[in-house]
């Protein structure tokens, strides 16, 4: 599971997971947190220099008595004073956002002959590990629609890949990986596809899973989505902004990290498993995860609520793009996991 980074006050010696910060020093913020509240509710006060010279005569260090403050109020003073400490401590840390680690750098070849690159992510569906990509990034039956339609022929054996290099993230900063996954001659089982209807084989979605097996030295540091990335109870709308999480063209061969493309749902998104979306992507992001995240949140039922400092969730995979109209498509990862948790 991908954490969303959310700071919520609940109670004085609870904060819900906040992403990226060390366990010490953690523990360290929520101890001074704990000795502030402590001090600003307590009857007692604070040492003045009056008191401090009155102890060389007296021989005991008396308190100025302060006045005491309402537990609510005295909270608020607290998260204000630990927001500081933990945005002091973020600013100063190389970090990334734990969603950059989803997407990764994807070549297809032939053997070792490069064809095409693009995208792609991992799944956990019932502790099994996808690796999720386009249908027509493997020269699958989308790849060869659109050769015939560009060629009036069948796509030649040498243009159809065998394998796939991904690049996946290692621990430390600017580390990774490359990763061979090998393609079948014959696809089935070992390819599973999606269908709008799984009864018609004409209504072939651009999504296939690639299972892999259940080794962390494969995928390294990356990062994985679980069903619990995606949230049920979100409505999307038509104009509502999405992000594309990707590798234009080539960018993957200078950057190591993908590009945050922002989309906008351009067609209704809540009739079948595939919506467009108005964005300026381009080849190489094929296979991308396609993510909300925003600080309001339309429910399913009820009224729209705020999430701080926002919700991300997974939406679907990217899979298709008609630059002159600058409209793409998004396969919506409901229909994905629906079919994977009925493998066993």
């Amino acid at each position: 599971m991908i954490s969303n980074c959310t700071f919520i006050p609940i109670k004085v010696n609870k904060i819900i997971e906040i992403s990226l910060i060390s366990e010490i020093y953690y523990q360290n913020v929520i101890n001074r947190l704990q000795s502030i509240f402590n001090l600003l509710t307590a009857k007692k006060g604070l040492f003045t220099k009056q008191d401090k010279a009155r102890q060389k005569t007296e021989g005991n260090l008396r308190l100025r008595s302060l006045p005491y403050l309402d537990g609510n109020f005295a909270m608020k003073i607290c998260f204000a004073f630990v927001s500081v400490l933990l945005s002091t401590h973020l600013l100063s840390q190389p970090s990334l956002d734990p969603w950059t680690l989803s997407s990764f750098f994807t070549v297809a070849k032939k053997d070792t002959s490069y064809l095409w690159n693009g995208s792609g992510f991992l799944l956990n569906i019932n502790s099994k590990i996808y690796f999720i990509t386009n249908n027509h990034m493997i020269g699958q039956e989308y790849y060869a629609s659109q050769y015939i339609g560009l060629h009036k022929r069948t796509p030649p054996a040498d243009s159809i890949p065998n394998n796939l290099i991904v690049r996946f993230y290692e621990k430390n900063l600017n580390t990774f990986h490359w990763q061979k996954i090998n393609l079948p001659d014959n696809p089935s089982p070992l390819v599973i596809k999606f269908y709008e209807d799984e009864k018609n084989a004409n209504s072939i979605l651009d999504v296939v899973a690639l299972p892999l097996p259940n080794d962390s030295t494969i995928w390294g540091a990356s990062a994985i989505y679980s069903k619990e990335d995606v949230d049920t109870s979100l409505r999307i709308y038509p104009a509502e902004e999405l992000f594309v999480i990707g590798f234009p063209y080539q960018s993957g061969m200078y950057s190591l990290y993908p590009f945050w493309k922002r989309a906008t749902i351009a067609s209704e998104p809540n009739i079948n498993s595939f919506f467009y979306i108005d964005a300026t992507t381009r080849e190489g992001m094929s296979g991308s995860p396609v993510v909300f995240r925003n600080s309001v949140v339309n429910a399913k039922h009820g009224p729209p609520k705020m999430v701080f400092p926002y919700l991300t969730t997974l939406i679907g995979i990217y899979n298709s793009q008609n630059v002159t109209q600058e409209i793409g498509g998004v396969v919506k990862i409901d229909k994905v996991i629906e079919k994977l948790l009925r493998i066993k």
